[in-house]
């Protein structure tokens, strides 16, 4: 592994580390909020996970060599 490829690694695990947190705390909450409402979850789950997947999918293309 080289340099640039160790500082790659350094910089997404430092930039998903609090995303995921912050996903987690998020979808603890919908799911606190759509309980109390008698809604259905799934759609929040599905909607982070997509959203998510777009953040994911951005920052790839961006840091990709």
């Amino acid at each position: 592994m080289n340099v640039f490829q160790a500082r790659l690694v350094h910089v997404l695990v430092s930039v998903f580390g609090p995303v995921g947190v912050s996903v987690r705390v998020f979808v603890r909450d919908m799911v606190m909020l759509m309980g109390r409402m008698r809604m259905g979850v799934r759609h929040v789950a599905v909607l982070v996970v997509v959203l998510m997947w777009r953040v994911v999918g951005v920052l790839a293309h961006w840091f990709s060599p």
